[in-house]
């Protein structure tokens, strides 16, 4: 999720530049596409090798309860601490 978020922050980057492409001494130069591009592909190639990858995460070390059966509603029901809707 950081890369993505990475990759979020580098989009606005991107559009700032462009923008300022606009303005009347705007230029887009040889530096700003060739960083630009290395940066997106560097990200792109990150997430596509993490996605790839598929590290192994052991959902029982930090949800232990949630994985067992009725372990959502017992969850939920704890955070209630009893309130129900009241009856009419």
């Amino acid at each position: 999720m950081v890369l993505v978020g990475l990759m979020a922050a580098l989009h606005v980057v991107a559009g700032l530049v462009i923008h300022q492409l606009f303005s009347p001494s705007g230029r887009f130069t040889r530096t700003s596409l060739l960083s630009l591009s290395a940066a997106y592909s560097f990200l792109i190639v990150s997430i596509i090798w993490v996605v790839l990858a598929k590290p192994e995460i052991d959902s029982n070390q930090f949800a232990t309860r949630l994985f067992t059966p009725g372990g959502l509603y017992r969850l939920w029901d704890q955070s209630l601490d009893d309130t129900r809707i009241p009856m009419p």
